[in-house]
């Protein structure tokens, strides 16, 4: 890991304070940093994001909502409630911010183990290239393609790899339910990136249309020439 809570350049101050009252409360053991935030600050430091997206650190425990509404107002002040399906979204002013905090079941098994950053858990570089590619077949967020490319750029893991461990996770056909096409079409939306370094979006778009390329090979079988 790279980097810790208070030394990180990619986490606000609001989001510091919060992980480190987190860390020093029993919710921490609890739940596992995940998502674009963790990626970010602890891994290849690549853009600025405001939220803090928790996964629930064992399938099937899940604090009530009551409790974790009450540990943040005790902490924290009021807090705006709001659920979206199985989500539990709380805002809270931190350091004169309003802070987003998303707290999640986990429904399938991780891939790696979490790793301890001072006091709190953090997903391991695997479980979050997965679930990147997850939420790419869910929705459009342009995050998520710039998060792929960045993982691809500065980390071992390609495309085709990054799909195989989604593939792991969630035991869904992922190659065929991606659509690239929607990023390849709109680099635009990339502009709303926080970028920590200039980059250039067709650049992304470029390595998604060599996807669509490399992962429809791979799912072609591989022909016997032997008879």
């Amino acid at each position: 890991m790279p980097q810790k809570i208070q030394s990180s350049r990619i986490l606000n101050e609001a989001q510091k304070v919060f992980l480190e009252i987190f860390a020093g409360s029993d919710m921490a053991s609890d739940f596992v940093l995940s998502g674009g935030t963790a990626l970010a600050a602890f891994y290849l430091e690549h853009r600025l994001s405001d939220d803090l997206d928790f996964f629930s650190h064992l399938p099937g425990h899940f604090p009530p909502t009551d409790s974790l509404r009450h540990w943040m107002e005790r902490h924290l002040g009021q807090a705006i409630y709001n659920r979206i399906a199985d989500r539990r979204q709380f805002s809270v002013s931190c350091e004169g911010v309003l802070l987003k905090v998303e707290f999640v079941p986990l429904y399938f098994s991780r891939l790696g183990s979490p790793v301890p950053v001072d006091g709190i858990y953090v997903d391991s570089l695997e479980d979050i290239a997965a679930n990147k590619i997850i939420a790419m077949a869910d929705r459009f967020d342009p995050k998520d393609f710039f998060d792929v490319w960045m993982i691809a750029k500065k980390t071992p893991l390609d495309i085709g790899s990054m799909v195989k461990l989604a593939e792991r996770k969630h035991k869904a056909n992922y190659r065929y339910l991606l659509h690239l096409e929607r990023i390849i079409a709109n680099p635009a939306s990339l502009e709303a990136i926080r970028a920590v370094e200039v980059f250039d979006p067709h650049e992304v778009t470029s390595f998604f249309r060599t996807a669509v390329k490399k992962l429809a090979l791979e799912a072609i079988p591989k022909i016997s020439l032997n008879c």
